[in-house]
């Protein structure tokens, strides 16, 4: 990455204006700017100075039971002004002391009600009120589901505003000088997206790792936009009627898939094969570790500049993209409908297919050694990858295979057509086909494969996409050269 970032400002922009521009960089502490005579216009110089806080900073909690959530409370005081506005300090203890009216069962219907108010009094609690809802839902946690271990994460502003900065960059290179000048000049603080929201901001960043053993249930979690509290079972779960709290919010336990899972087992046909962490908090730990990597990564504008230009556009391309698909994994990994979830799984490859991580790669068991090697070297958590990668494509390989009228040898299958293909090649190109049938009905791309497959997709099919992602996430870097080099 360049040491000096040069972004060329629209023409016309004044000298005040472009001074005002840099000095609100020079303000946030991360950039250095001065503005220079560029050969057509104006320009600001960059120069990186601090780094950003880390996205999710954990929250070191106390033992004892008595204070045990005021570190939580305390590191939330650079949010208490924005949590005052559209927090409720009454209505979050009225909903996190109903708690305590809830049965300890099993049951559907109770364990929505639980899990809807553990999440109505996270969701209401301003700064001051946090240490108390937090210490009831964790007792009632217990009491429902037996021990756990707590996690807390606080989102720092500058990390959170550092995104919305992005997008602001990339609106003034598009939006009329004079526009963006009176922007400028009211000198306001950019209103943050989705400000008052708790789940698309939040919530959505742990979908995956809670979801990631399904149907084995191995915790949950809730907060808002500044914070996110997680209890992670130590005995992981099985047979509950949802996987994790966002779900079972959403669906009310009323999907029946849910309700009657007490004679499924590991070896029974119909189920995927899903990837169990052997302790729950060590695999998240790591996980938002990585996704604090991976955040950083999007809210530098150095990972998009090309020859030492700033490109803001590119830069908010990249920030939408990897939401995107972070976002439909997440999706994927907590439904139980096998519909949906290779649906879904289709989706996630279509966007891995665009950024070079192509179809018939996925397939190709030489690739994706290569590209998983990071993953799977991880010190803390590779050990648990190398076989299940292995396992897990085979599943797939065999079972598209299985559905194919030809004949493999080797390495080459031999259709009912009569053409021989490569078999990765032809994997591949079936699976491409079927995203192409989703997105546009390409009939002459369809010819190709649909006549020598059965028209079927693997059940483990989602939990490769769900792998792709991890491999994302151990090395991003890869992939986000795309939007550098594109």
């Amino acid at each position: 990455m360049s040491d000096v970032l040069t972004w060329r400002l629209a023409k016309g922009t004044t000298r005040d204006r472009a001074d005002r521009l840099a000095s609100s960089f020079n303000a946030r502490g991360r950039f250095s700017a001065a503005v220079v005579d560029g050969p057509s216009s104006l320009e600001i110089h960059l120069k990186k100075t601090a780094d950003l806080p880390a996205h999710f900073r954990k929250v070191e909690l106390g033992i004892s039971t008595f204070g045990r959530w005021l570190p939580l409370q305390s590191a939330l005081g650079e949010w208490k002004a924005q949590l005052d506005r559209v927090t409720s300090q009454k209505h979050a203890l009225e909903a996190a002391a109903n708690l305590a009216n809830i049965p300890s069962t099993a049951k559907a219907d109770d364990l929505f009600r639980l899990v809807n108010t553990a999440t109505t009094a996270l969701a209401l609690c301003d700064a001051a009120s946090i240490s108390q809802v937090a210490a009831w839902i964790e007792d009632d946690c217990r009491r429902q589901f037996g021990e756990h271990d707590a996690l807390a994460y606080v989102r720092p502003y500058e990390a959170v505003a550092a995104l919305q900065y992005v997008e602001l960059l990339a609106r003034l290179e598009v939006i009329d000088v004079e526009e963006y000048a009176s922007m400028l000049d009211q000198g306001l603080r950019p209103g943050l997206l989705a400000e008052q929201s708790h789940s698309a901001v939040s919530a959505n960043y742990f979908l995956i790792p809670l979801a990631i053993a399904f149907p084995d249930w191995i915790g949950t979690g809730g907060g808002s936009l500044p914070f996110q509290l997680l209890f992670l079972l130590r005995e992981r779960r099985t047979n509950l009627p949802l996987p994790d709290l966002r779900h079972l919010v959403i669906w009310r336990a009323s999907t029946t898939a849910w309700r009657d899972l007490a004679d499924v087992d590991d070896a029974r046909a119909g189920q995927w094969i899903r990837l169990a962490p052997v302790r729950a908090a060590g695999f998240v730990e790591w996980y938002v570790e990585r996704l604090n990597v991976l955040m950083e990564r999007l809210a530098d504008p150095r990972t998009t500049a090309r020859l030492g230009i700033l490109r803001p556009l590119d830069q908010v391309r990249m920030v939408r993209t990897v939401m995107q698909l972070q976002d439909l994994v997440g999706r994927m990994l907590v439904t139980s409908d096998h519909f949906a979830r290779s649906a879904a799984a289709i989706q996630v490859l279509a966007r891995f297919d665009d950024l070079g991580w192509q179809f018939r790669d996925i397939v190709d068991e030489t690739w994706l050694a290569t590209r998983a090697a990071p993953l799977e070297a991880d010190s803390e958590v590779g050990g648990i990858y190398e076989s299940y990668r292995r396992v897990i494509q085979k599943a797939v390989v065999d079972e598209l295979l299985a559905g194919t009228h030809g004949v493999v040898t080797g390495d080459t299958l031999k259709l009912s057509t009569g053409r021989e293909v490569k078999t990765v090649h032809y994997l591949g190109e079936y699976l491409k086909a079927v995203r192409d049938s989703i997105h546009g009905f390409n009939v002459e791309k369809l010819e190709t494969t649909f006549g020598s497959q059965k028209g079927t997709l693997p059940i483990n099919l989602s939990q490769l996409a769900a792998l792709l992602w991890l491999v994302f996430l151990a090395d991003p870097d890869p992939l986000l050269n795309y939007f550098r080099q594109s």
